[in-house]
C-alpha cells in the first residue's frame, strides 16, 4: 500500500509527525477503518519502531490521535486536534492514569 506524504503542513506538527499523520488517515481510508501496526508504521516510513512510537506519542500530546494503552491497533486520528478536555471524556481511567504517568505525574491510591 503506497501512501502519499503529508500534504501541506499541520499546524505545529514536525515534518514526521504530519507525514506519520498523513498515512495514518491514508491507511485507515484504504482498509476500511482499522489503524496500523506499528511494525506497519515502521515500514511505511521507514523508520525504527521506538521512533514511530516517539512520533506517536507526539501526535497524541497534540490532540491528533489517541489511543488505549497495551491494546493492538488502538490509534483514533482526529478531524482536527482534540482538545484535553475532549480527550478526557472519551478515556477510560486506565488510559488517564498512563496518561499522568507519561507526564510524571504520580499518583497514589488512598483508602480510609
Amino acid at each position: 500500500m503506497t501512501h502519499p506524504r503529508a500534504p501541506g503542513s499541520y499546524q505545529g506538527l514536525t515534518v514526521k509527525q504530519a507525514e506519520l499523520l498523513s498515512y495514518l488517515r491514508f491507511y485507515i481510508a484504504e482498509s476500511g477503518g482499522v489503524p496500523p501496526s506499528f511494525d506497519e508504521m515502521a515500514e511505511a516510513m521507514e523508520l525504527a519502531k521506538s521512533n514511530v512510537h516517539r512520533l506517536v506519542r507526539g501526535l497524541e500530546e497534540r490532540g491528533y490521535v489517541t489511543r488505549s494503552a497495551n491494546r493492538a491497533r488502538s490509534i483514533i486520528v482526529h478531524d482536527q486536534p482534540a482538545t484535553p478536555y475532549h480527550i478526557l471524556l472519551n478515556a477510560s481511567v486506565a488510559e488517564l492514569l498512563d496518561a499522568l504517568n507519561r507526564k510524571g505525574v504520580q499518583i497514589a491510591m488512598v483508602r480510609g
